[in-house]
């Protein structure tokens, strides 16, 4: 469909989505064709929450080691905090072995902070 200045308003195969669920009667009411606009849009909403939903866990490990390594090359304040805080955690459960190598200098840092 285009308007008159040329703007096109639906693409054809908009058009015969619309013609194909058209399947309502002569009579049918108001009621029938809400029920029908709501089952269209319940079917585009669907679709688009699953292709939202595939992107979105597509993406996720990518940006949560950015972050990660954001948090780590270039910590804001709050983000020092949770490190710290974390990393003795897991020092006094008994990982100094694995964490100490790397995580030293930044927890030495954090010492006089406090």
């Amino acid at each position: 469909m285009v308007e008159e200045s040329g703007r096109k308003m639906w693409t054809d195969a908009g058009i015969e989505l619309l013609r194909s669920r058209n399947t309502a009667p002569e009579n049918a009411t108001d009621d029938d064709a809400e029920n029908s606009a709501d089952d269209l849009l319940e079917s585009l909403l669907a679709n688009d929450a699953n292709a939202l939903a595939h992107e979105y866990w597509r993406q996720f490990p990518g940006r949560v080691i950015h972050r990660i390594r954001q948090m780590r090359d270039n910590p804001t304040p709050q983000d020092r905090e949770i490190m710290q805080t974390s990393l003795r955690a897991a020092l006094a459960a008994g990982t100094s072995h694995l964490l100490l190598p790397t995580y030293q200098p930044m927890l030495l840092e954090g010492d006089g902070e406090e």
